[in-house]
C-alpha cells in the first residue's frame, strides 16, 4: 500500500491503532481489553515497521542503507530500554493506567510531528510519502 499510494496513506492507520491500543489499555480492568488493546497493538506495529523501513530505504542513499539500518535498529533497541526504564519510574509515581495514557499522548504527538515535518519539507512529501 505505501509504494503504491505513499508512505502516509499507510503511517496514519498504524499510528491510530498504537494510540487506541494504548488507551485501550489505561482503561484497565478485564480480560477483553487486554486482548484488544494487544491486537490493536499488534496491527499498528504490523502496519508501522514495515512502513519506516520502507520510509528509511527511500531516504537513504544506496551506499548508507546499511548504516541507515543498524541506526534504526540501535535507536529502536535504545528506545524501548530507555522507554522502559522512564515509564517505570513514572508508574511508580502515578500508576499503569497514566503511563499508558502518557505514552499514547507521545505517540499521538509524533504523528503531529510527522505532518509538520512534512509540510516544511515540501520536497520529501510530494510522491515520495
Amino acid at each position: 500500500l505505501s509504494d503504491r499510494r505513499g508512505a502516509t496513506v499507510a503511517l496514519v492507520p498504524g499510528v491510530v491503532m498504537h494510540v487506541l491500543s494504548l488507551l485501550t489499555r489505561s482503561l484497565g480492568g478485564s480480560s477483553a481489553t487486554l486482548f484488544l488493546s494487544g491486537a490493536l497493538n499488534g496491527i499498528g506495529f504490523g502496519i508501522l515497521h514495515p512502513v519506516l523501513q520502507g520510509l528509511l530505504i527511500k531516504l537513504s542513499g544506496a551506499e548508507s542503507r546499511g548504516t541507515a539500518h543498524s541506526l534504526f535498529s540501535a535507536a529502536s533497541d535504545i528506545g524501548y530500554g530507555a522507554g522502559s526504564l522512564l515509564w517505570g519510574m513514572v508508574s511508580d509515581a502515578v500508576g499503569f493506567r497514566y503511563v499508558y495514557a502518557g505514552a499514547a499522548c507521545c505517540s499521538a504527538l509524533a504523528l503531529v510531528m510527522y505532518f509538520v515535518l512534512m509540510r516544511r519539507n515540501r520536497n520529501l512529501s510530494t510522491g515520495l510519502l
